[in-house]
């Protein structure tokens, strides 16, 4: 196994005011009890399911959202999904033996929409999660160790609130706005985040 827990996301960073950016959320599988046991049972893995990514554009007063990407996974350490994975994000197992890809061919799309040259943003653990799953899966880690920023430390530091709360899909509402039409969805959330970083862009708090 990898060391993938061994170093964080990049976390101290500048806020972008021009050229682009990719902000991209997973969802993984999980059990009643995941979360507040931490995955750590020999046979609780948190594979991805479901990547989703929106391109955003920087702009000094806003920040807006041109395109975005999803792309769903065969997990295959765990291939049933449980019920409470199922429940939380709305994914099924018909829907990903309909809909899935390999984890392989699923990187290989998401690395196509992202690019070579683009900032990679997320909220949270997702960094840990990807090196996780090369782990899992016995594959080596391309990406370099500053490539993905987990923009969680710094920004709940900003809003003064503790950075467990600071979770995708209620960014919006914790910066003033409202929640989209989902949550626990990988493309939602990763609106979500741009919508709720566009608030605070507009406001002039980054």
């Amino acid at each position: 196994m990898s060391d993938f827990k061994t170093y964080p996301d990049v976390s101290d960073f500048n806020w972008p005011n021009e050229g682009s950016a990719v902000i991209f959320d997973f969802e993984f599988t999980s059990w009643p009890g995941s979360l507040a046991r931490n995955w750590i049972e020999d046979w609780e893995h948190r594979e991805i399911i479901q990547i989703g990514a929106v391109r955003a554009y920087f702009f000094e007063n806003e920040i807006k959202k041109k395109e975005s990407f999803e792309v769903f996974i065969k997990p295959k350490i765990n291939p049933i999904l449980s019920d409470h994975i199922q429940k939380l994000t709305g994914i099924s197992n018909d829907l990903i033996n309909e809909k899935g890809k390999s984890f392989e061919c699923a990187m290989a799309e998401f690395y196509a929409f992202v690019g070579k040259d683009e900032t990679l943003f997320c909220n949270g653990l997702d960094g840990e999660i990807l090196r996780e799953n090369y782990s899992l899966y016995g594959l080596m880690y391309p990406l370099k160790k500053d490539r993905i920023i987990n923009l969680r430390p710094k920004t709940s530091e900003m809003l003064n609130i503790n950075p467990d709360k600071l979770i995708s899909s209620q960014f919006p509402v914790i910066v003033g706005g409202s929640l989209l039409d989902k949550q626990h969805d990988a493309v939602y959330d990763a609106e979500s985040i741009i919508y709720g970083l566009n608030i605070l862009r507009n406001s002039g708090r980054i």
